[in-house]
């Protein structure tokens, strides 16, 4: 922190994920990946306590997913595993209509780069939780 301090720009972003969403879980039976939600949960956690700390020094501190991004994890996944897979992407496409399936990294990163681009304390991103869009 003492680097982000002395810096010009003064941004922490945490890349979470939806499995996190206790809305999300809760309202869609979402019910695999209990450890990494786990984990996810507990980083936004972090994040806002950080936030808490360091937004009197102009430091934003938040936690971001990125959607569902293809970084090749797709390809070699058993009948059981493409079984869960395809349960999961009906949830969040009833989470989510527009939803269509993975994004391709280039494509992620130009959607999370632009939110972390306009992303400030004043605009309420302080300690939050968002997607790649910057809701929830």
């Amino acid at each position: 922190m003492p680097l982000v301090l002395k810096g010009k720009t003064k941004k922490v972003i945490a890349i979470t994920s939806g499995h996190a969403d206790l809305d999300f879980i809760n309202n869609f039976d979402v019910e695999n990946s209990a450890i990494y939600s786990a984990s996810k949960a507990a980083l936004n956690i972090i994040v806002a306590k950080f936030s808490a700390q360091y937004k009197k020094d102009g430091v934003l501190v938040f936690s971001m997913s990125p959607g569902v991004v293809d970084v090749g994890h797709f390809g070699d996944l058993t009948p059981k595993q493409t079984e869960g897979l395809m349960k999961f992407v009906g949830r969040v496409q009833a989470y989510a209509p527009h939803f269509k399936g993975p994004v391709p990294v280039e494509g992620a990163v130009q959607t999370i780069r632009s939110l972390w681009e306009r992303a400030s304390i004043e605009t309420g991103y302080a300690g939050a939780f968002v997607s790649q869009f910057g809701n929830r």
